[in-house]
């Protein structure tokens, strides 16, 4: 997510690079998600509320073992969220 790669060279803080992965660690091994567009939304989220100085964050969710017939290694999603330009 935007903040992870800046601030994390800035700083070179461990503290900064563990910060967004508690927050996704929250939404994962949180309550159970049908879709994997919901975990990608509640991720982007969390992400958004927990770094006020993150403008926009991407996130990719991949499920490696899917309820589809065919030959799939795995299904994934991967959104773009933004904050409104009054939030900035």
């Amino acid at each position: 997510f935007g903040l992870s790669c800046c601030q994390r060279a800035r700083t070179d803080s461990r503290a900064a690079a563990l910060a967004g992965r508690r927050d996704i660690r929250g939404v994962v091994e949180g309550p159970p998600q049908q879709l994997i567009e919901s975990v990608a939304e509640r991720i982007a989220g969390a992400l958004l509320r927990q770094h006020p100085g993150v403008a926009a964050v991407t996130v990719s969710v991949s499920k490696p073992q899917v309820a589809v017939s065919g030959v799939l290694q795995s299904l994934g999603v991967e959104i773009t969220r933004r904050r409104r330009v009054a939030e900035l």
